[in-house]
């Protein structure tokens, strides 16, 4: 089982890992793109397995493992048949492994850009609203990851990102 031969009566030769024999045991034939095979002398395609969710393979024959969806993407179904199946992550998500079969939400006061490998807070001069990071207005400032604006004391002022220690004058 699992071996052809090309010349009638000539020895049979097992069919390598990544093939298997086709019905007429004159040739092997490769695994189909989204799956692989490690058998050697596979008998039929049936030992041509799905690649896992989280990997895909554009390749037919593949014998050694599938690749993997880069981090900031993945994949929730199995034999995907080109990295194009690995999605990516929606804005306040992210990946931060290769394989991944789901993005991860980011946590409260954090958000993301699509295909992102971490969510982090807001930058000085900006604050959380409506899951994304908007410009404190002016005569309003923040600190790195603070939620919110605060008004600026009197005797200072906020033209950009931080309050100044400048004092106001005039």
């Amino acid at each position: 089982a699992g071996q052809v031969s090309i010349t009638a009566g000539a020895n049979c030769t097992a069919c390598g890992a990544g093939k298997y024999a086709i019905s007429d045991k004159i040739e092997c034939a490769l695994c189909p793109k989204g799956r692989l095979s490690v058998t050697i002398g596979a008998k039929d395609s049936s030992a041509c397995q799905n690649c896992s969710a989280g990997f895909y393979s554009s390749a037919k024959g593949v014998s050694e493992g599938c690749n993997a969806c880069p981090p900031g993407k993945y994949s929730s179904e199995t034999g995907n048949a080109g990295a194009d199946k690995c999605k990516e992550c929606a804005a306040n998500t992210y990946a931060e492994e290769s394989n991944s079969t789901k993005c991860m939400p980011c946590k409260n006061g954090t958000s993301s850009e699509p295909g992102a490998t971490f969510c982090s807070a807001c930058e000085a001069g900006k604050f959380m609203r409506n899951s994304s990071c908007s410009s404190c207005p002016a005569g309003w400032s923040s600190v790195y990851g603070q939620a919110a604006c605060e008004e600026c004391v009197r005797g200072k002022y906020a033209v950009g990102y931080v309050a100044s220690s400048e004092e106001a004058t005039g």
